[in-house]
C-alpha cells in the first residue's frame, strides 16, 4: 500500500474546517464568549487576497489594506448553520471596535489560513500592528 494519496482522495468533498474561538480574559466584556470560525476555501482566500489589491495598478491598495482584518472576519465568522454573520456593509462598524478584539479574531483566523508570519507580512506590507495606529 502506498504512503501517498491519489487524486480522488485529495479532491474528495470534505466538510469545511471550523474552529470555536473563545475571547481571552484580556478582553473583559467578551471574555469566555465564543465565535464560530470557518476556514475559507482556496477560491475564497484568493478572492480575499485580491480584494486588497487595486485592480488598475496590481499593487496593494492602502485603503483596502487598512480593512484587511475586517474583510477576513466578514469572510470567516459564521453562525451554527454555516451562514456568514457579517457582510461588506459591516466593515466600517468592525473598524470602530477595539483593535484588541479585531486582532484576536484575526490571529485565530490566520492560523486557520495556514499562513505563517512571513505570508501575512508580505500581504500586509507596511500595515500597522493595530487599526488604532492608522488613520481611518
Amino acid at each position: 500500500m502506498s504512503e501517498f494519496i491519489g487524486r480522488d482522495a485529495l479532491l474528495a468533498k470534505r466538510s469545511p474546517r471550523r474552529k470555536v474561538f473563545t475571547f481571552p480574559d484580556t478582553i473583559p466584556d467578551l471574555a469566555g464568549k465564543k465565535l464560530l470560525l470557518q476556514a475559507p476555501t482556496s477560491t475564497e482566500r484568493a478572492a480575499w487576497e485580491a480584494s486588497l489589491v487595486n485592480p488598475q495598478t496590481g499593487q496593494n491598495d492602502p485603503k483596502r489594506m487598512k480593512q484587511m482584518r475586517e474583510r477576513l472576519i466578514c469572510l470567516c465568522v459564521i453562525d451554527e448553520a454555516g451562514n456568514r454573520i457579517f457582510g461588506k456593509a459591516d466593515i466600517d462598524a468592525l473598524k470602530q471596535l477595539d483593535a484588541t478584539i479585531i486582532v484576536a479574531v484575526f490571529n485565530a483566523l490566520a492560523s486557520m489560513l495556514a499562513a505563517d508570519d512571513e505570508d501575512l507580512e508580505d500581504l500586509a506590507g507596511n500595515l500597522p500592528a493595530t487599526a488604532s495606529e492608522s488613520p481611518t
